[in-house]
Formats: C-alpha cells, structure tokens, sequence
C-alpha cells in the first residue's frame, strides 16, 4: 500500500441527489488535495466515469431518486471500470444497512452512515484510495474491504 499516493491518483467522483450533501463534501476533499467531480443520478455518475479515466474513487448514497445507489455499486465494480480498479465507497442515512441489519448488498465496499464524521470520511477514502491502487498493481482485483466502516484512529464504530 502506498501511503501518499500521486496526486493524480486522488480522484473521486461523489453521486448523491442532495445537492447541498454533495457540495459541502465537493469543498472539503478539494481543500485536502482531491480532485473531486459530482453527479446527481447514476446515469450521469456512469458517463463520469467513462469521460474520466482517472477516477479512483466513487462514493455513492444508498437512495437515489433515479436508481438505487447499491444497484449503481454493484455496477460499477462490475461492468463500468474499464479495467481499472475504481473502489466504491457506499453513505446512508438510513441505519438499518449501515448497522448490518439486511443482507450484506454490495460485498466489498464499506458502508459509512450519515451524518459523516469527516475525520473517519477522509480516512475511509484514503483507505479505499489505497485498495484501488494495489488492485491496479495486482492480478487478483481490489482487496475486500469491511462490510461497515469504521473509524479506526478514533476507535469509532461509525464515522
């Protein structure tokens, strides 16, 4: 794992229908060195993704008014990468998916519920940044992730 990766690299596409949501995370990734670029609807996020082959990074919402975010998840780790590795990053404000109470929906990507803590936010994308990566120097794909995210540093079982 390479622990700052280029800042090329740092690229993340957010995909959530609350406008304000996406801006205020939009502000605070680009003050820390992100290169960030939104979408509202998982149409939209899917052209993203094939106009920017350098996004490394998706943190898509559960519910989205056009299509179910998980659905969108899926996929992306799927179909829509291209051949790059792309890690998924899935927000809820709903806690029933977030506490691990419903089937696990999308193996892999972590599961952080809203409202983030942007401490545990930052490191969940630096960690999912960093799978990306390896997947991208490796033949197997991206390393599995925790169902739930948690905040390690913080000792937090939610960000």
């Amino acid at each position: 794992m390479s622990p700052n990766p280029t800042p090329a690299l740092r690229h993340v596409l957010l995909v959530d229908d609350e406008h304000a949501f996406v801006d205020a995370l939009r502000l605070y990734l680009r003050r820390r060195g992100w290169t960030v670029t939104a979408s509202h609807s998982p149409q939209e996020a899917l052209a993203q993704l094939e106009r920017h082959g350098d996004i490394a990074v998706v943190v898509t919402d559960v519910r989205l008014a056009a299509q179910d975010g998980l659905e969108l998840a899926r996929r992306i780790v799927r179909d829509c990468t291209g051949g790059r590795a792309v890690a998924v990053v899935v927000v809820t404000g709903h806690g029933e998916l977030a506490t691990g109470v419903s089937a696990d929906p999308v193996p892999g990507p972590p599961v952080l519920r809203k409202p983030l803590g942007m401490p545990c936010f930052l490191e969940t994308l630096e960690a999912a940044l960093a799978r990306a990566h390896d997947a991208g120097r490796t033949a197997e794909g991206p390393a599995p992730a925790p169902a739930m995210a948690g905040c390690a540093a913080h000792g937090k079982d939610r960000c």
